[in-house]
Order: structure tokens, then C-alpha cells, then sequence
């Protein structure tokens, strides 16, 4: 594993499975290296917990409706 990686690593686990951003503002507080912002992203995509309780962006569905027989 690179340094990167472990920071990262270290950052998600202590600040949790919040939003991108937080991620980024946490290790930029204490880190800094080209492609920062680019690390963090692919590791947050790659986080099954992050992507399962994420808030959805998108409008809510309608109600289910039963379909007629012909």
C-alpha cells in the first residue's frame, strides 16, 4: 500500500463514511500531494459502506401500482 493510501485509509475511518468533502478537508488539513483530490475520490467510490448509506440525490419514486389482467 502506498502512503496515500494509509492517510486516506486513516482519514475514513476516524472521520466515518461521510461525504466526500469531509474526507478531503481532513487530510488537507494535515496533508498534501498532486492528484490529493483525485486519491480520495477513487478511494470513497471504492467504499461499499459509503456508497450504501450516501444520501440519494435523486426524487423519491411513486407508489407501486398493480398491473390488470387482460
Amino acid at each position: 500500500r502506498t502512503l496515500a493510501k494509509v492517510i486516506i485509509d486513516h482519514a475514513h475511518i476516524t472521520i466515518g463514511h461521510f461525504r466526500l468533502q469531509k474526507i478531503s478537508e481532513y487530510v488537507w488539513w494535515w496533508f498534501w500531494w498532486p492528484k490529493i483530490d483525485y486519491n480520495i475520490k477513487c478511494f470513497c467510490v471504492t467504499c461499499g459502506t459509503c456508497q450504501t448509506t450516501r444520501p440519494h440525490n435523486h426524487l423519491q419514486q411513486g407508489m407501486l401500482h398493480s398491473l390488470s389482467i387482460p
